[in-house]
């Protein structure tokens, strides 16, 4: 009777048999039974797994009427054990999920910052850019500021020689003018005393043929030999002609 209810008490418990547990050494991901294959399926397996464990439970406290000491003691251990590595299972997995979950910030983190670091460096190879564009501009004006002094001073000196041949140029003409005012007054002058001169040495009735006739008593060399016969007296000092002589002047 004693072997009867015990086996009714382990049938009614579905038998320990079917609840194949790892040890620690196997691989939870790989195993059947209550192993852990993936993260959705650990939990409800361990639901079941619970829900088995106080069934057993109350079977044994229902079958510890017909079971002796012994057995219920050797059972009592086997639940105690194996809630022992469902436990030692749950720390294990906490701490592969938290290993995970650390690893899976990190790299995270690291993505970040790799996109962090990617953009910093386009930036920084802009700015680069831009400075070296802003340097070869400067650069390119302090050029064309020098080739702008150059110039400047060249038109300087250009405009110093342009002025220095001006005045030059002024200088020379105010002396011709000066020889041009001067070589007219002597001209004019000469041509005055010629014209003077002329005017002395011709006919003083007709002022175009020159003189030859002397006028006596007075004998001023004053009228031209056709001019002679129309003169009765001196043109020069209106003395009475009495008598006249011709000379031939050399």
């Amino acid at each position: 009777m004693a072997i009867d209810a015990e086996n009714t008490c382990f049938n009614n418990m579905g038998g320990f048999g079917s609840f194949t547990i790892p040890t620690p050494q196997q691989d939870c991901y790989m195993g059947s039974g209550f192993g852990i294959q993936d993260d959705l399926g650990f939990f409800p397996r361990m639901g079941i797994l619970q829900d088995t464990l106080a069934s057993s439970s109350s079977s044994s406290s229902m079958c510890s009427v017909y079971l002796p000491l012994d057995i219920v003691q050797s059972l009592s251990c086997e639940l105690e054990r194996q809630r022992m590595e469902m436990d030692w299972y749950l720390q294990m997995e906490n701490q592969r999920m938290t290993s995970c979950v650390f690893v899976e910030q990190r790299r995270q983190r690291e993505i970040i910052m790799q996109k962090y670091e990617s953009n910093l460096k386009s930036l920084i190879l802009h700015k680069d850019q831009q400075v070296a564009a802003a340097r070869n501009r400067a650069k390119e004006l302090r050029n064309s500021l020098q080739i702008a002094e150059m110039e400047s001073k060249a038109w300087q000196k250009e405009v110093t020689e342009k002025e220095a041949t001006l005045s030059y140029l002024r200088n020379k003409l105010k002396a011709a003018e000066a020889q041009q005012l001067e070589t007219a007054s002597s001209s004019a002058s000469s041509f005055l005393e010629s014209q003077q001169k002329k005017q002395e040495e011709s006919c003083k009735l007709c002022n175009t043929r020159s003189l030859c006739c002397v006028f006596l008593p007075c004998r001023h060399l004053c009228c031209c030999n056709e001019c002679e016969g129309l003169l009765g007296h001196c043109p020069v000092c209106g003395t009475v002609k009495e008598a006249s002589l011709e000379v031939f002047l050399a």
